[in-house]
């Protein structure tokens, strides 16, 4: 294919276009070096701007390539090591920014099937398009653009104990961690949280963690909600809502 447009650079990033679309333009960039260019100085704007609307304080673009290759200040090591624990995307750009192409393509492939098994499941898309409608249907829209960013999320923290996660509060919000930090406002920190909770506690039931019990997927829900930042009024209507819709599915 041609070189992607601008345009449709930045919709791949933003995981906006259709998957057939996605795969052809992932294709092209592995083999293209400008296109591989350009990527790269987007997603050093994005860093750039991420410090300037994000409550995390992400590390520039330029620093965390020169973690990568340690010609960092080494003032500046233990802060990006404690920063990228806690930041889902900036530890994806460090390990970006070190694989190889044989890394990023097995990277591709795998993240594909696991997408691929999420979006089959009973519990995943349906699931939380369906909380989503019942608690914040204004924010329906949001579901499409935010998918991926929430699927990445709930990959990344299934195979960690809960204990192990970071907690998200006022400081460090889950929408900015999620990208979204330019248009976080209550409705949207809220509909982040009930999205990453309702999948979470839908895989879990799936995977056969969590009981397929109203009670038990109560618990799960208030504990996963609550770490994700959520208030106590947030929490109950989750409790209220979540369960039936989990048990309809299972």
């Amino acid at each position: 294919m041609d070189c992607p447009g601008k345009e449709t650079m930045q919709d791949f990033i933003d995981g906006e276009l259709q998957k057939a679309e996605t795969q052809t333009v992932a294709e092209h960039i592995r083999s293209c070096g400008a296109c591989k260019t350009e990527l790269q100085e987007i997603l050093a704007l994005h860093s750039i701007l991420n410090q300037v609307v994000s409550q995390d304080k992400c590390p520039p673009y330029d620093e965390l390539e020169s973690f990568v290759n340690n010609t960092c200040d080494s003032s500046k090591i233990s802060e990006i090591k404690e920063h990228i624990d806690l930041c889902s995307r900036c530890r994806f750009y460090v390990w970006a920014l070190g694989a190889t192409e044989a890394d990023l393509a097995d990277w591709q492939a795998k993240d594909e099937m696991a997408y691929k098994e999420f979006c089959e499941t009973d519990l995943g898309f349906s699931t939380v398009k369906n909380t989503l409608q019942k608690l914040l249907p204004s924010k329906i829209d949001l579901l499409e653009k935010a998918w991926e960013s929430v699927l990445s999320l709930v990959l990344d923290l299934k195979y960690k104990a809960l204990g192990n996660w970071p907690s998200f509060n006022q400081q460090t919000q889950l929408v900015g961690v999620l990208g979204f930090a330019e248009i976080s406002d209550p409705q949207t920190d809220a509909a982040s949280i009930i999205m990453a909770t309702t999948l979470y506690v839908s895989q879990a039931v799936t995977d056969g963690d969590i009981k397929a019990t109203t009670e038990d997927i109560e618990v799960a829900i208030k504990e996963v909600a609550s770490k994700l930042g959520a208030g106590k009024q947030l929490q109950q209507r989750l409790i209220e809502t979540v369960p039936p819709i989990i048990l309809k599915f299972n």
